[in-house]
Order: C-alpha cells, then structure tokens, then sequence
C-alpha cells in the first residue's frame, strides 16, 4: 500500500507487522507499528545499519512468543528514496531472524534426575522402561509406578552408577533370578514378570502397570537375603534406580507419613501415589490382583517380615502403611528420591 508511504522521511525503510494471517486489505489497526526510526502511517522505519559493522547493530523484536506450538507473523515493509538520488545507490538487506528458546528438557534417565526435575515421567537407563514422577504431600518426590525392573532380560550389569547398591550384579545374574514357582525363599533371590504390563484396578494418574513382583531377596539387590527368622537391621541397598530408594516402612516410616500428610484419607493417599492393587506373587501364582496391593519398604519388621504398604479396594480399612509381609513373597516395589 504505497499510498500510505508519503509521510515517510526521504530514504528511508519502513515496516509493519501482524500477529497471525493479515492481508493488505486488513484493517490497519491489526497491523501493529514499529518501535525504531522515523514513524508514519501504520509503518515505522527500520535502524539503519553501517555494513561495516554490522555485528554491533541493534535490531528491531517483532514478537517475544513463550508458547510453544506453531505462529504466523505476517510482515510488510516500505521504502522511500528522494528524487535526487541517483539511480542504483539506494539499498538496504533487511535480516529476519528467529531464535528459539525451548523449554527445559526433563533429564534423560532417571539415575540423572534431581528434585527439580520431579513432576516429568523419565526413564529408566537400565532397561529403557519410563515412570511418572510427582512430589507428593510430604514433600518427597515419588515414582508413580510400580517398578519393571526384569521385564526385560537386562543386557547391562546392576552397578553403584546405575542402581542403588554397592557391588555389581552382572545382567546374566539378574536374569536367572527370573522364576514362575517356588516364591518360597528368603535367601534366594526371585522375581516374576508375567503380569508386569498388565493393568487392574488403580488409583491416580500412574500407568496403572503391575509390574514385576520381587521376593525380599531381590527387591533388595540380593543384600538383604536372611533365612527365615534371622533378618536383622534394615536395608540399605535395594533395586531402585540410583539416586532413588525403597521408602521406609512401620508406624515411623515414609508411608505413614505419606498417608498422614494426607489426612489419613485413603481415598486421596491412593490417589496420589497411584497405586495399582497389583497384588503378590507366592509360590507360584499371582493372587489378589484388583483388590489388594502390597509395596516394599526398607524396614525390618521382624526376622521374617519386613514393613510394606498394604491398599486394599475395600472401604474398611483401606489403607495399612505399617503391614508386614513374609520376605519369601513377591511384591511390588516403589521408589523414592533420595
């Protein structure tokens, strides 16, 4: 629209521009002026530029958009050159760039994640499986997913940079503690993975996975493998993801403080940790699914139990943060970060 040009000063650029999809015949006061230069009639001129130092050159921010998703900016310019100059002088390069800003991507895996990162679902390096993560009530962050650890056969060794515990567990170790029967032991190590993807009955935002079912043996890295009445302390290395942890158990523990930090109101604990009632593993056979869940702790209970939570879908007593269950049994673990 060159008509609207006759205000500009001689030898002089202009420009305007919209926000989203305008044509010339759009109204004018869609177009929005610039800040810079000599001002006209729904323009503004450009800055001008000595070439030679353009590095030092200060441009002109048509939009600052924080959203992400797709934008459309439309632009038009002007110019005007005096009748005395002559022919072939007059020129100007007009730069458009764009600078991107994205958001803070979540840390890769979860042996890299810190506090600030909780809230994003990462993934596990170990095996390549991903879990929702939420700071929760008490003020921890919490995995809101049943642990999968040997859903897959592992192809990486269990180590202090990869998993919470001090030695290394080889991955061809780790596989053969994968059973289908004889849940019976505590000083074996045993895990079963047969309903790890399945889903049942759960609360919460999480996948609502089972996931794999350890005995105490396994859930704590092969460290904490007592015969039967001999257990002694708490453990202090277990399967969870380093930098991550099984919460601590009894009418003292993580659990029950969870439970507390939300009133003691079953329906919203279960809500926000998402616990799937992914039932145990003994023997050989899953019992319970959909109607009770049981979750690792790290304490010890007695010499043949050790503190779980307990989520039933009942509504009497729904919710036990301080159960004892025998350490031959299979049962889900959570993590918590340390």
């Amino acid at each position: 629209n060159i008509s609207s040009l006759t205000s500009f000063n001689d030898n002089t650029w202009g420009y305007s521009w919209c926000d989203g999809t305008c044509t010339a015949s759009t109204a004018s006061s869609s177009w929005i002026s610039g800040s810079k230069g000599s001002s006209a009639v729904g323009y503004n001129g450009l800055p001008l530029c000595n070439q030679a130092s353009v590095a030092s050159c200060s441009g002109v921010t048509l939009i600052d958009e924080s959203t992400n998703g797709t934008k459309t900016i439309s632009f038009k310019i002007g110019a005007k050159a005096a009748l005395s100059q002559a022919s072939g002088t007059y020129q100007n390069v007009i730069n458009f760039v764009g600078v991107a800003n994205p958001n803070p991507e979540p840390p890769k895996y979860m042996q890299e994640a810190t506090f600030a990162d909780c809230g994003n679902t990462m993934t596990d390096s170990r095996d390549g499986e991903s879990y929702a993560t939420a700071v929760l009530a008490d003020g921890n962050c919490w995995m809101l997913d049943n642990l999968r650890l040997g859903v897959t056969d592992l192809t990486t060794d269990l180590t202090s940079d990869n998993t919470n515990l001090s030695t290394t567990i080889t991955a061809s170790t780790w596989n053969g503690y994968r059973k289908t029967s004889g849940f019976t032991s505590f000083t074996d190590p045993m895990f079963n993975s047969a309903s790890a993807n399945d889903t049942t009955t759960s609360y919460g935002s999480g996948s609502g996975k089972i996931g794999v079912y350890y005995n105490y043996c396994a859930a704590s890295a092969n460290t904490y493998c007592y015969a039967d009445g001999s257990g002694t302390g708490d453990a202090q290395y277990d399967v969870c993801p380093a930098g991550w942890r099984m919460p601590t158990g009894g009418s003292s523990g993580e659990y029950q403080a969870l439970y507390t930090a939300y009133g003691s109101d079953a329906t919203n604990f279960r809500n926000a940790l998402s616990t799937p009632l992914s039932g145990y593993f003994d023997d050989s056979s899953a019992s319970s699914q959909g109607s009770d869940g049981l979750f690792w702790s790290s304490t010890r209970a007695n010499g043949r139990y050790m503190y779980d939570l307990r989520v039933f879908s009942r509504s009497v007593n729904p919710v036990n943060p301080s159960y004892g269950r025998l350490r031959s049994s299979g049962v889900s673990v959570r993590c918590v970060l340390k």
